[in-house]
């Protein structure tokens, strides 16, 4: 082989080769434009930084039950649980409709809700507010 024929194959792969590196390239550059436009969707660096207190004094990995005055079916609800959930990790955080056991409560409400209220229907007692719409609550005994 000589010529031409010699370097068929060694330029077919650099062409692939250039054709992939470049669509990689592409790529990247257009999660990193939509990344630079929209750096934090769901706001969860905000909601770390709601939590840092309560995470702080939380004692060592827990369960917690949550709670929140947004209904189930507004999309909010769920990023909020979520968010909650991540900054407050390695602690476990489960919904309160399904944890009823759990002796704390966390509460992440939009609006200040009604301690009393709280208290008689659900058996919460405050324990500190954090502000910010953060609050721990522990269940009382019936």
């Amino acid at each position: 082989m000589s010529g031409w024929a010699a370097w068929r194959r060694p330029a077919g792969i650099g062409l692939v080769f250039a054709l992939s590196f470049s669509a990689v390239l592409a790529h990247w550059n257009s999660h990193a434009e939509a990344a630079r436009l929209n750096p934090d969707p769901w706001a969860i660096a905000r909601q770390v930084e709601r939590f840092a207190a309560l995470r702080a004094d939380l004692q060592k990995p827990s369960a917690l039950a949550y709670l929140t005055d947004l209904p189930p079916e507004d999309e909010r609800s769920t990023v909020l649980y979520f968010g909650t959930a991540y900054a407050l990790a390695p602690h476990l955080v489960t919904d309160a409709r399904g944890a009823d056991s759990l002796e704390l409560v966390v509460g992440s409400f939009l609006r200040r809700p009604d301690l009393a209220a709280l208290e008689r229907e659900r058996g919460l007692k405050l324990v500190k507010d954090y502000g910010r719409g953060v609050m721990l609550f522990r269940r009382e005994k019936r």
